[in-house]
């Protein structure tokens, strides 16, 4: 897919690392990318100038569920080639009202479950997130600005690369 953005982490003392980043001696790799790129039209992207070493590589991308995986650089060996797969996963999309029915766009809405995603609501008070993995979603409108109702809310579950509908009401 064009336009994800992928990026090395060095990870400390050649250590593996779990799913959340931790290699197994409980030390975090590097906060901020050793090099990063955006992939072409044909899904590929380079990495360049990394040093020997184990690297967590990362691919982000809006409309699909992130993916990571460890790959090794030996300058020796000339380059090293990583392949990450990226799944579509599900969407969810809706309209946002107040308690007495009008649309609302002044602000965001966050899916909290396996993953956080979040999307600026439209002018016509619609939403739209893609890429979550299968899981039950909290759901939630965040207003720029600060009203006397509450939030409009909702919980999903999701699963496979389904598109479900979840309009957000107080």
């Amino acid at each position: 897919v064009e336009g994800a953005a992928l990026r090395a982490y060095r990870l400390e003392d050649g250590a593996q690392a779990d799913g959340d980043g931790q290699n197994s001696s409980g030390q975090r790799g590097r906060s901020r990318a050793d090099d990063s790129a955006t992939t072409n039209r044909d899904g590929r992207g380079t990495l360049v100038g990394l040093t020997d070493g184990f690297y967590r590589v990362t691919i982000v991308h809006s409309e699909y569920i992130p993916a990571e995986s460890v790959a090794v650089v030996k300058r020796i060996e000339g380059s090293a080639r990583v392949r990450v797969v990226l799944e579509r996963g599900a969407t969810i999309r809706g309209d946002v009202r107040s308690l007495s029915g009008d649309l609302l766009s002044n602000g965001r809405v966050y899916a909290r479950g396996p993953v956080t995603k979040r999307s600026n609501v439209d002018d016509s008070g619609q939403y739209l997130i893609q890429g979550l993995p299968a899981g039950s979603y909290e759901v939630n409108f965040d207003p720029f600005e600060q009203g006397p109702e509450p939030d409009p809310s909702g919980q999903i579950t999701v699963s496979g690369t389904e598109e479900r509908v979840l309009d957000l009401r107080p």
